[in-house]
């Protein structure tokens, strides 16, 4: 076999994970394809006929590429740790609100709020006059803190309306 012949070095039955392997081998440098990947872009279920989209190399890249798939495999382990001494000790867990507007409770100023869902009602009746959903309709927007209610299109970081 000549060395410029493609080697299969791993499988990967869902096609983003071939990329993400694919991704990383490219940012050391190693030339790879992924074969079949829009084979199983089109169905995921012709992966069990072609065993996976495969990731393969140049075979003057097959030890180096299999050496880097094993430290793929130990980073992909390891991603789920994380270090808190690093974590700072007076994190609240509110979103940071500097120099961006964003959505904040007028009662409370906390920005853990969310918006009710516009009724289908309202919805297909704005589609059906104007042919197109309300897009700067007024919302009712709900805190998750202290549960105030209100209507609004908008909130700037002070709670007033915009």
């Amino acid at each position: 076999m000549s060395t410029d012949e493609l080697v299969t070095v791993a499988t990967f039955l869902m096609v983003h994970d071939g990329h993400l392997a694919k991704n990383f081998l490219e940012d050391a440098g190693l030339t790879c394809f992924l074969a079949d990947e829009y084979l199983l872009s089109s169905n995921v279920h012709y992966s069990n006929i072609t065993e996976g989209s495969r990731l393969q190399v140049p075979g003057s890249q097959q030890e180096e590429a299999r050496r880097l798939l094993g430290e793929y495999e130990r980073i992909k382990q390891d991603e789920g740790s994380v270090d808190w001494e690093s974590v700072e000790d007076d994190w609240s867990g509110e979103p940071s609100l500097e120099g961006e507007q964003a959505m904040v409770c007028p009662a409370c100023k906390s920005a853990r709020v969310y918006s009710k869902p516009l009724s289908p009602g309202r919805v297909l009746a704005a589609v059906a006059l104007l042919g197109a959903p309300l897009l700067v309709a007024k919302r009712e927007w709900v805190c998750e803190q202290c549960e105030h209610e209100w209507k609004s299109s908008f909130l700037g970081t002070d709670g007033s309306p915009r």
